[in-house]
This record gives C-alpha cells, structure tokens and sequence, in this order.
C-alpha cells in the first residue's frame, strides 16, 4: 500500500485499530526510531480523546522537531539504500556510486536475498516499495510538529553503542529532545 502522508494520519489509523481491540484506557504505548514520533502522536489523539496515558515508552528516537535542518534535501536513493539496511548488511558508497538508481537497488536487493532477508527473486521490486516507505517516513518525521502538544508521562530507552553518525546533537540534550513534550523528567534507560 502506498505510505501514509503525515505522521498524524498514520497515528489516526493505529489508534482507530487500538481502539477495536482496548476501548478504554489505560494506554501504554512504545514506539522504536520513526515509530516514537507516531506513538507520541497516538498518544496525542487519545488524551483529546479524555483518555489517559500510562506510559509513553520511546525507544531509540528523537523527539519532534529534534531534526533542525527539514529545508534541506532528503537523500539520494543510494544514500537512502545504505541508510535503510546499515543493520544488516555493510556497505561501501563506492559500490554504488556508478550505479542507476534502478541498478542500486538491485544490488543491495540481491545482496539482501543472498543473505535471507528478503525473498529470493523479488529482492528488487520489494526492496523499492520499502525504500519509498522509508523516503515517505524520513519526511513525515522532519514534518511532524504537533499543534499544541500535551504533556504525557515519557521513559526514554537508549542505545549504549551507536555508530558515530547516530550520535545526537549535544545540545538537543541526553533526553532527544523528549523533556518538553513529556509531564515530568524524562527517564532515560
């Protein structure tokens, strides 16, 4: 299916299945990396809602608004690529760089199916749907930006190993930027 076109709409779709299953709160939600944002944002729907909110546990993500600079160009395909699978394969910039797009795409998707991680034969074409999903979620993340957000009780739960350009800004705080969004001090795990 084509990706969702804002972080709110997407969160207005997980809530309403939240719903069927939990009518009533408590809620406590989680959210790993972009999935913080959208489980913020589902908590935002559901305190409108007179619900209330237990815990918001956001893993590994930065807080909205944390990505400074939106106004500049979302990757390239291969940087996009080498971005989408850096936590299950390694690979070099160079072995895309004289690449097509189309090219990139099936050789990582290759090199994905060769190691078990995306079905044999269809690496390409699965590869692509899930590179305009990850384009789609990178630009919702630097859009999301709350309309008058309200306080919810957050714990954050962080990495000790990142790779040097996971490395948070040092004035965006230990916390991501979470602190001003959440009704207490932040706990960071």
């Amino acid at each position: 299916s084509s990706p969702h076109a804002s972080i709110e709409a997407m969160a207005s779709d997980y809530v309403a299945l939240l719903l069927e299953v939990q009518p009533l709160g408590p809620y406590f939600l989680a959210g790993y990396s972009f999935g913080g944002q959208v489980a913020y944002a589902m908590s935002q729907i559901l305190l409108a809602r007179g619900e209330t909110i237990g815990l918001l546990a956001i893993v590994d993500a930065f807080a909205p608004g944390a990505i400074a600079n939106s106004a500049s160009p979302l990757l390239d395909d291969g940087h996009l690529l080498i971005e989408l699978v850096h936590h299950v394969l390694t690979l070099d910039p160079d072995d895309l760089a004289n690449l097509s797009p189309v090219e990139q795409r099936a050789y990582v998707g290759r090199r994905l199916e060769l190691a078990g991680l995306l079905p044999e034969g269809g690496g390409s074409d699965h590869l692509r749907c899930l590179l305009s999903v990850f384009r789609a979620n990178l630009q919702m993340h630097r859009e999301y930006s709350p309309e008058s957000p309200r306080s919810v009780p957050i714990s954050l739960f962080r990495s000790s190993e990142l790779r040097e350009d996971e490395r948070p800004e040092p004035a965006l705080g230990e916390d991501l930027g979470w602190g001003r969004f959440s009704s207490r001090t932040v706990p960071i795990h």
